[in-house]
């Protein structure tokens, strides 16, 4: 390739990257969208406030329309999941699952074998 046609391929990859960054920017200042969950930092109460259900799958909080309450019981079913308040999973930290379910705890902790669980069960939602 020669100079010249060096310069004109800079020249056309600075022009779609600049055009890029002012979509994106234009896209950012849009209004935010609210997709359901309570978001980093917020609070379960604030979660109940929108209205939202927590889906104790996926860990988060969702619209009602989008929560599939049947899919959800029997992916919960099969498997006797244990949640925790601590790490190490001992007995003495474990959570009822009504609680859990009623997404009364932002942080818990499972076996990891959920996130499969959890993989399986987004694929489902999605078919």
């Amino acid at each position: 390739m020669t100079w010249p046609g060096v310069i004109i391929a800079c020249i056309a990859g600075l022009a779609g990257l600049a055009f890029t960054a002012v979509t994106v920017q234009s896209i950012s200042a849009q209004t935010p969208r609210d997709y359901g969950d309570s978001g980093a930092g917020r609070t379960v109460r604030e979660a109940r406030d929108k209205g939202r259900v927590f889906d104790a799958i996926s860990w988060i909080w969702t619209r009602p329309e989008c929560y599939d309450e049947e899919l959800s019981k029997r992916y919960l079913k099969p498997v006797d999941f244990t949640f925790h308040t601590n790490p190490n999973l001992a007995a003495q930290s474990q959570v009822s699952m009504e609680s859990v379910i009623r997404g009364d705890h932002p942080n818990l902790f499972h076996a990891e074998y959920l996130q499969f669980y959890s993989l399986y069960y987004t694929f489902q939602l999605l078919a």
